[in-house]
């Protein structure tokens, strides 16, 4: 729905929005109506999204605030973990930009986070699940461009170290370096282990210590005790 279009629905339901400021002042008219305004725009979204009218939530009361709280960043990087829930076509976290973007930039500053997720006919739990997510897989590609673009400079640390002349941490590092260049050998006790280990294991997978229950059945068969027979002489 365009911007318009709610703009046309909030004149219909403007009797539905929050009543006085809590907080009378000189301005009260023009805060009351500002906050009138907005939440008029909000249920106009919501009715869209669920089809009701109402906007359940209390102002001054936001429940995402304790998320955001322990935050860094507070309300902007929240914001920053929705648009890259968006980008990634996270559905809960689009829907909620959808309404959250349609407002003005006055009203976004002053919005309430849980009024949005009501709007939006998002729940807050899937809102932050989508961000959870997201930000795990993109939290892991971060790290491993971090890791490789700090590679050159992690290396050149390395060779200035091994380039030390009378150091025992030198010495050490000449020596990692040139069996990484593999100029001299690996010490032949790592490569022997490694390969137990990993022999042991194939032998493990081929020949699985746990009985199976075929065996355990020819094992007890055997050791049952066979009924004795007694030949009789029928003439006797």
């Amino acid at each position: 729905m365009h911007s318009t279009s709610v703009n046309r629905r909030i004149v219909k339901i403007e009797a539905l929005a929050a009543g006085p400021s809590p907080h009378p002042s000189k301005t009260k008219g023009v805060v009351t109506e500002g906050i009138d305004r907005l939440r008029a725009k909000l249920i106009a979204h919501r009715e869209r999204f669920t089809g009701k009218r109402t906007l359940p939530t209390i102002e001054g009361i936001q429940a995402l605030s304790m998320a955001i709280r322990y935050l860094d960043g507070g309300r902007p990087r929240f914001l920053e973990l929705v648009q890259n829930a968006v980008m990634h076509d996270q559905p809960a976290a689009t829907q909620w930009w959808y309404v959250f973007a349609d407002l003005t930039l006055m009203e976004r500053t002053r919005v309430n986070f849980d009024d949005v997720c009501v709007g939006a006919g998002v729940k807050p739990t899937a809102l932050m699940l989508e961000i959870l997510s997201t930000e795990m897989e993109f939290g892991r590609e971060v790290a491993d461009v971090v890791r490789v673009a700090a590679l050159p400079k992690v290396m050149g640390v390395f060779v200035k170290s091994a380039l030390k002349e009378g150091d025992e941490i030198g010495e050490r590092d000449r020596t990692r370096y040139l069996q990484s260049m593999n100029m001299i050998p690996t010490p032949r006790g790592t490569t022997i282990h490694v390969a137990a280990n990993a022999q042991a294991a194939a032998s493990a997978a081929m020949e699985p210590s746990v009985p199976s229950f075929a065996e355990d059945m020819k094992a007890l068969t055997s050791a049952r005790p066979r009924p004795q027979v007694i030949d009789v002489d029928p003439t006797e």
